[in-house]
């Protein structure tokens, strides 16, 4: 027998992630929380939109498909960084659809209406569960 180490396998689906970025969650809670800040009656609107619109990128990127270079037999063919990070793609997407709802909302110079659902959506990702945020009129 040798010395030296096992070296495991290259490219192998059981242990390596499927791309071959490192996939790092982005801290949500925290990018909203900076958008309502900016949200204030004496904010900066601009500086909210940019943000918002980071976030949106951000959660953007956790939806996008990863090809799987090498698939199990019948396994599936592509991965979701949201799902690499133990996230379901529902949850996300519904995250994405009030931010982009909030991203109208501080573009229409709604701040209250922005605020109150980049708060609504806070909330629900904190509690585990996307809700919907209430519809602007």
């Amino acid at each position: 027998m040798s010395d030296q180490p096992k070296k495991r396998a290259q490219n192998d689906p059981a242990t390596d992630p499927p791309s071959e970025k490192a996939i790092q969650a982005p801290d949500i809670t925290g990018a909203i929380d900076s958008i309502l800040e900016r949200l204030t009656p004496n904010g900066q609107g601009w500086q909210a939109l940019a943000y918002a619109n980071l976030l949106l990128t951000n959660l953007m990127t956790l939806l996008r498909p990863i090809r799987i270079k090498k698939q199990q037999p019948g396994g599936p063919r592509v991965m979701y960084a949201a799902e690499q990070l133990g996230l379901t793609r529902a949850r996300v997407r519904l995250l994405k659809d009030s931010v982009f709802r909030g991203i109208k909302e501080i573009e229409h110079g709604e701040r209250l209406a922005a605020a109150e659902t980049f708060r609504t959506a806070r909330e629900s990702w904190r509690a585990g569960e996307q809700k919907p945020t209430p519809e602007a009129p």
